[in-house]
């Protein structure tokens, strides 16, 4: 997982903070962190309140959009969650939640935003670590 690669120096001398919010339930968060080696903060909403909230996508649509984030193919991706599914708890985060990228700063303004159109379409982390500061990274091994 690209964003795993994020170092938190780089974040701190930036002021900057990564958080995911997961529609999993906390139960899955240690499982996660395992498999990604993902160490910034993780939240849960299963319920996906704050999804609707934000008026984020529900589609199994793949998207028109290509992410260089996406390190397998649809048929791949799919396989690696159905496998996911079978080797591991039952509880998971619902497959057709889409999500998004956000960057709001510390008084609440919301300054970029971006809403994932289909399970393909991510936005590309080097421009969101640019928009607050962070030089870039190698994401290419």
């Amino acid at each position: 997982m690209d964003l795993a690669k994020i170092p938190m120096d780089a974040l701190d001398k930036a002021n900057a903070r990564l958080v995911i919010i997961g529609c999993s339930p906390h139960t899955q968060i240690e499982e996660f962190r395992r498999l990604t080696k993902f160490e910034h903060a993780i939240y849960c909403d299963p319920g996906r309140e704050v999804y609707k909230a934000l008026d984020l996508k529900y589609t199994s649509r793949s998207g028109a959009l290509w992410s260089p984030h996406v390190k397998s193919c649809v048929g791949m991706g799919l396989l690696d969650t159905v496998w996911r599914a079978v080797t591991t708890s039952p509880q998971q985060g619902d497959i057709l939640q889409q999500g998004g990228a956000f960057i709001i700063d510390q008084n609440g303004k919301l300054l970029f935003s971006h809403q994932d159109a289909g399970t393909l379409d991510h936005a590309h982390i080097n421009d969101l670590l640019e928009k607050v500061g962070v030089p870039p990274i190698d994401f290419s091994h």
